[in-house]
């Protein structure tokens, strides 16, 4: 009779275990099942993707707009990962990276094939576990129009760091009297002898104040204060004494400005637009194009 009942105790026991373990797993299940859904709320493609078989086992409706296209939402085609990476390595990477539940990617840069042709992304890279399921999210940030934008900036770099102008520009708001210097290209840095780490952010007539007339001075402030185009023609002594005749233009931008003339030069490509959007509404930026007449 005792032997029966410690049987029956074992036996409560073990059912009870084995109850306590489903619901922990169906809890378990409950809860990342809600995970997965709010994050496939989020508005940013995001696919999970299957550690064990490296397949695409679910994905929200940003991944899909941006992998097949809006147009098709009927479309319920299925999407490979292998399919969706312009490189292979990158695909290596992620399956590699898959067997490795330490391993975790922030932003990292690649291209993925898209309907649209080949788009960069920024890729963030989490595992979870379901069960005894282990899985991975994919997190996509398309920045397409961002690395159009700074080829663009690239090349106009490139072109004012090569001319034969000193170039300055400095950048103000409405709470700035005086804007502050933001940029200079190397040939400015020889017609003045300032070096680029001497006058970065520092007001612009950092350049002047000790290298022109006093009424230049004062004429040069009073231009740029009331932004208004300017040239001058002017002595300059530069931080190693040498004198030179130089003309100066002053010439006013604001973020306006910058749009036309984008819209103008881009054929109506917004992606650099879409960029100096995001400026402050504040800023004006004043550009001064300095040339060497001669030195004397």
């Amino acid at each position: 009779m005792e032997k029966l009942l410690i049987i029956s105790i074992f036996l409560l026991i073990l059912i009870a275990t084995i109850l306590s373990t489903l619901m922990l797993i169906k809890t378990q299940r409950c809860f990342w099942q809600s995970l997965i859904d709010n994050l496939k709320k989020l508005p940013l493609p995001i696919c999970i993707v299957s550690c064990n078989s490296n397949d695409i086992v679910d994905y929200n409706k940003y991944f899909y707009n941006l992998i097949v296209g809006k147009e098709n939402t009927d479309d319920n085609r299925k999407i490979k990962l292998i399919d969706i990476f312009e490189n292979f390595e990158d695909y290596l990477m992620i399956k590699h990276l898959s067997k490795d539940k330490n391993s975790d990617i922030n932003n990292k840069t690649i291209k993925i094939l898209t309907i649209d042709g080949i788009k960069h992304v920024n890729v963030k890279f989490k595992h979870f576990k379901i069960g005894f399921r282990k899985n991975i999210v994919l997190l996509f940030n398309n920045i397409t129009e961002e690395i159009k934008s700074f080829k663009y900036l690239g090349v106009f770099t490139l072109i004012a760091e090569n001319t034969h102008d000193g170039i300055l520009i400095s950048q103000k708001n409405n709470n700035s009297k005086l804007p502050k210097i933001i940029y200079s290209n190397s040939r400015l840095t020889e017609i003045t002898g300032y070096k680029r780490e001497e006058i970065l952010n520092k007001p612009i007539n950092a350049i002047f104040e000790l290298n022109v007339d006093e009424q230049v001075l004062n004429t040069i402030k009073e231009k740029i204060t009331a932004m208004e185009y300017s040239e001058l023609k002017h002595k300059y002594v530069a931080k190693d004494g040498k004198e030179y005749w130089l003309c100066t233009n002053i010439i006013p931008i604001t973020n306006d400005d910058i749009k036309r003339s984008l819209k103008n030069v881009l054929n109506n490509d917004n992606s650099l637009v879409n960029y100096i959007n995001t400026l402050n509404n504040g800023d004006v930026f004043i550009v001064l194009h300095q040339s060497s007449l001669e030195e004397n």
